[in-house]
């Protein structure tokens, strides 16, 4: 027996060293404590990030259809001003046609005897 108390006392570490046995393991604590706030941390972030994955899809999305409906309105646009261009052409040739038309009467409208001279039965034949 009493060589059992005198291996208990001998196994007891000394006061200094039972002072930095509990700084050890209080510090082993803190890291734990901090390695666990870490994955915390770690675990929000990546949920963070993972929405901001989704939103740049989301976006990149969007940007590709807006780009692809401005390529549409640019080739509907080219086909109105190729239309307007071919309707300015016709619209100048029929101006043109009328204004030989509207000479031509007016060539008429010269030529015709002048009333006087004519007489009710010339106008008969």
């Amino acid at each position: 027996m009493i060589l059992a108390a005198l291996l208990a006392i001998a196994a007891q570490p000394e006061p200094p060293e039972q002072e930095r046995l509990q700084d050890l393991e209080r510090q082993i604590e803190e890291r734990e404590r901090s390695a666990l706030a870490i994955r915390e941390r770690t675990a929000e972030m990546e949920g963070v990030l993972n929405r901001l994955r989704e939103q740049l899809v989301s976006t990149a999305s969007a940007l590709r259809a807006a780009e692809t409906r401005a390529t549409e309105l640019e080739a509907d646009l080219q086909n109105i001003e190729t239309r307007e261009a071919v309707a300015l052409e016709e619209l100048d040739q029929r101006a043109l046609e009328l204004s030989q038309v509207l000479a031509a009467l007016q060539n008429l409208e010269r030529s015709k005897p002048p009333a006087l001279v004519v007489a009710p039965e010339d106008a008969q034949r």
